[in-house]
């Protein structure tokens, strides 16, 4: 016998979440054997303990398999109502036998014993006297798997009157069995198991801060915790923490240009304590990468240092949409270089940039408008700070109806509401241009063509013809 009683009232009194499971409250209908019961027995409606019927096994052996108990933490109880002979609750039950705890009357005293071919073999003894026709509640604990407490309690269920122990080498989980004789009733099996606390303690790190493994409380400087950790089974856990914060690495990240045109790329990088940084979207540190759309797009750069703490840093990227655009008024030249162009942009942020091809291309140093210009085609290229560009291509003629007199051009009615009719002696080439320099309607014509206006705005128009290689302009206004 094992002498562990103190202990095993105190492990008995810390519980937690403990799963409730009837067995049996011997309130069936059917005739005994049912339900997984193997043996002989009867019921009385004489009295019970809880329900209408209690169980007498008649001096038999009658037991089950289809449930088993008997694993660290596993708590059972039965009540038992007292005559003069005895109560046989076993446990670790088989076909082969089972361990028992005793309520004796006849002997007065509750004992273990153990139950081989359901004969017996005594083990532990405590003295106890029964009072005839009263309920007791047995209760069996394991506290290890094999270490055993049979206490007794009073009809109250909860008045403890005496305790057995036993160390149980040979015992394995099981199914329950009974042997009732001289009076001795049973009445409502039922099992639970029981969570014992456990005791530990560890040292830890944490990466800025520390959290315990609960996740129930954060710290922010080093220290040392008691912390309550659940099992999926519902049992605690304590266990006393020694941690020690570690320092987060520096990160920054940096992008070439934080505000670009849709379809542009840029090149980020990054600098700090950490070893190793990793950028997400898609970005590769220190090579050019166009982001997929345009809007407001922040991009994370992740550094680890040795220690395994990371650290981050967003970089944000306005990426516009191009939505530049150009229009454009001209003064024709009248004589020599006296033609304007008046140049007007739209949808660009600043700062805007101006390159026109009349000085060389590529320099984009040029005003927004120009003046002092011959007849001839000009061609500007715009851009706005976040590479937006746009280009146009401006046509400037002269402001007399016919430049020489080496074409027979006539062009009417001048000014009109739709149409314009050229005519020229001959095969001729035209191009109309509207303002703004763009082509509206261009051909090849023999005497002469008709030019429609309809659909167009109010405004000037400028018509190029060419016969043999000798180009005139004429001007056409539309109402």
């Amino acid at each position: 016998m094992k002498n562990f009683y103190l202990f095993a009232m105190l492990v008995a009194g810390i519980t937690a979440n403990a799963q409730y499971t009837v067995i049996d409250d011997f309130e069936s209908t059917d005739p005994f054997p049912w339900g997984s019961w193997v043996g002989t027995g009867t019921v009385s409606t004489a009295d019970s303990h809880s329900g209408l019927q209690m169980f007498d096994t008649g001096g038999s052996w009658p037991y089950r398999t289809d449930v088993s108990y008997g694993s660290a933490g596993d708590t059972l109880s039965c009540w038992t109502k007292a005559g003069t002979g005895r109560t046989y609750w076993g446990f670790g039950a088989s076909a082969a036998g089972c361990y028992s705890f005793v309520a004796a009357p006849n002997t007065s005293d509750i004992r273990f014993q153990q139950n081989d071919g359901y004969g017996y073999t005594e083990l532990s003894t405590t003295p106890f006297t029964f009072t005839t026709g009263n309920w007791y509640r047995m209760e069996v604990i394991f506290v290890t798997d094999t270490d055993v407490v049979g206490n007794l309690y009073d009809s109250d269920g909860t008045t403890l009157l005496a305790t057995v122990s036993e160390t149980l080498p040979g015992v394995t989980p099981g199914g329950f069995a009974f042997r009732t004789f001289g009076g001795n009733y049973v009445d409502y099996l039922t099992a639970y198991d029981v969570c014992f606390y456990t005791y530990g303690t560890m040292t830890d790190e944490g990466c800025g801060t520390y959290t315990v493994p609960s996740g129930d409380e954060t710290y922010m400087v080093d220290g040392t915790v008691t912390d309550t950790i659940m099992s999926s089974a519902g049992c605690d856990s304590i266990l006393t923490i020694t941690y020690s914060i570690l320092p987060l690495p520096d990160v920054a990240g940096s992008v070439d240009d934080t505000i670009i045109c849709e379809g542009n790329s840029v090149t980020f990088t990054s600098t700090g304590t950490a070893v190793t940084y990793a950028w997400d979207s898609g970005v590769t540190e220190g090579v050019a990468f166009t982001p997929p759309s345009a809007g407001l797009i922040e991009f994370v750069v992740t550094g680890t240092d040795a220690d395994g703490c990371e650290n981050t840093d967003t970089v944000i990227v306005d990426v516009m949409d191009n939505n530049v655009a150009l229009t454009s008024s001209v003064v024709p030249v009248l004589s020599g270089a006296d033609g304007e162009i008046d140049l007007t942009v739209t949808g660009a942020i600043p700062i805007i940039e101006f390159d026109w091809d009349n000085d060389g291309t590529g320099d984009y140093d040029d005003t927004e408008d120009l003046t002092g210009l011959d007849e001839g085609t000009y061609i500007v290229a715009v851009r706005d700070s976040a590479g937006c560009e746009a280009t146009t291509t401006i046509v400037l003629g002269n402001q007399l109806g016919v430049d020489g007199e080496s074409i027979e051009l006539k062009a009417y009615p001048v000014p009109t509401s739709d149409n314009v009719t050229l005519e020229v002696t001959g095969e001729f080439l035209y191009e109309v241009f509207s303002a703004d320099g763009k082509v509206i309607q261009a051909g090849v014509a023999y005497d002469k063509t008709t030019i429609d206006l309809t659909n167009q705005e109010s405004g000037i128009f400028l018509t190029r013809v060419e016969v043999n290689g000798t180009v005139q302009t004429v001007r056409l206004v539309k109402l």
